[in-house]
């Protein structure tokens, strides 16, 4: 039986009686036009301060560190993948996942995010005692099609693509014993809406390389949160998503760094995140005209065997060393720990916008360069749904 964890999207309806959402009147910036919009939540730090999960970020430095271009990864499903193989393991093996300190916090939030992660284990080697959930037992010998439909249409249904594919015989087949996969999608309603006609097609980006191609860039006029370090060293935004049940809704946090992207991103500590967030989580809704660029990626799949080597967790992927003994008692080792992951920002609304005229106090934040951002809640201490680095176009 596969296990898979993926929050499902309900419908907000406005003014619906005994609904979880109250309506709230509104004045536009400039137009003095009411409307009707979902209310941002009252969002107060918590008791203890924000906390940024530790693992997230060492996942994320080992990512920049790899040279890779526009580097994205997704902390909370592969935390969860990890978390099953720590249960699934012993000895040194489940002792080095256990040094990771992956979290185990609080409920996900109810947003439009699906992921899946499942261990695929061939179905002719003797059972052991973990909890028969964790794991899916294919006929990899017997029926290797069989094995790769099933297989696909488990992880990318549960990843919110169902018509895709994350494997092929190369990565599993008949002398697979032992599989670890997780893959997440998101795409997810903004609370104040990008215009689409809005959208200038030949804005400049100036890559960290020098480049200066022509990219897409939004815009938006909007009560965003806004905050800046105190010696100039970054500034950030908070853009949220429409909330989707109970708790703090996801949102969209952009932290532009003064020097270097990339070297900020490698050096940034969890105290310092968390303070960043902090920033963010008392900052008052101020009057903001942002633009960024569209972000939308869909990664091959990955195998992030020698990453997570790197991190001091390779006893799992060594023939002498792996322990899978409470999957069975037979011998064997991961054979690969494989990622996908697909996210889609870009207009999703029609939303009046206000004009050109410019008011006082109006903040600015124009994401022109490379710049770090996270989809996360921005208060609680699970580990964010993706983080990346926008860098070269």
């Amino acid at each position: 039986m596969k296990l898979t964890r993926a929050t499902i999207p309900v419908l907000v309806l406005l003014g619906f009686a005994g609904g979880f959402f109250v309506p709230r009147l509104w004045q536009d910036f400039q137009s003095g036009q009411q409307e009707l919009n979902l209310p941002l939540r009252d969002i107060a730090v918590p008791e203890g301060g924000v906390v940024s999960d530790s693992f997230s970020l060492q996942l994320f430095h080992a990512v920049l560190q790899s040279g890779e271009q526009n580097p994205m990864v997704a902390p909370l499903p592969l935390t969860d993948l990890l978390l099953h193989l720590q249960q699934a393991s012993a000895g040194t093996t489940r002792k080095e996942l256990e040094n990771l300190r992956l979290s185990t916090g609080a409920d996900l939030q109810s947003v439009p995010a699906h992921y899946g992660c499942t261990l695929a284990v061939s179905d002719d080697l003797p059972t052991g005692t973990v909890n028969p959930r964790l794991i899916t037992r294919l006929p990899l010998k017997s029926s290797l099609p069989l094995s790769l439909s099933l297989f696909n249409g488990m992880i990318c249904q549960a990843a919110d693509n169902p018509d895709g594919q994350m494997v092929d015989s190369t990565s599993l087949n008949a002398d697979t014993r032992l599989l670890a996969a997780a893959a997440i999608g998101f795409t997810a309603q903004w609370q104040y809406p990008f215009q689409p006609g809005d959208t200038d097609n030949k804005a400049d980006f100036y890559n960290a390389d020098g480049g200066i191609p022509q990219v897409e860039m939004m815009h938006l006029r909007a009560p965003l949160r806004y905050a800046r370090a105190a010696d100039g060293s970054w500034e950030a935004a908070a853009l949220f998503f429409k909330p989707q049940g109970k708790g703090t809704p996801l949102a969209f946090i952009a932290i532009l760094p003064a020097g270097n992207a990339r070297e900020f991103g490698i050096a940034l500590t969890p105290a310092q995140l968390s303070e960043i967030r902090t920033a963010l989580v008392q900052a008052e809704p101020t009057d903001t005209s942002l633009a960024m660029p569209r972000i939308s990626r869909n990664t091959p799949t990955r195998d992030f065997a020698d990453l997570f080597r790197r991190m001091g967790a390779g006893a799992m992927f060594d023939p002498a060393k792996a322990d899978f003994s409470p999957i069975t008692p037979a011998k064997l080792k991961l054979d690969a720990l494989l990622d996908k992951e697909t996210i889609h920002l870009a207009e999703t609304g029609t939303r009046h916008t206000p004009d050109g005229t410019v008011s006082q106090g109006l903040q600015k934040l124009t994401l022109d360069k490379p710049f770090i951002w996270l989809v996360a809640d921005l208060t609680s201490p699970m580990p964010p749904h993706f983080m990346g680095l926008e860098e070269n176009r």
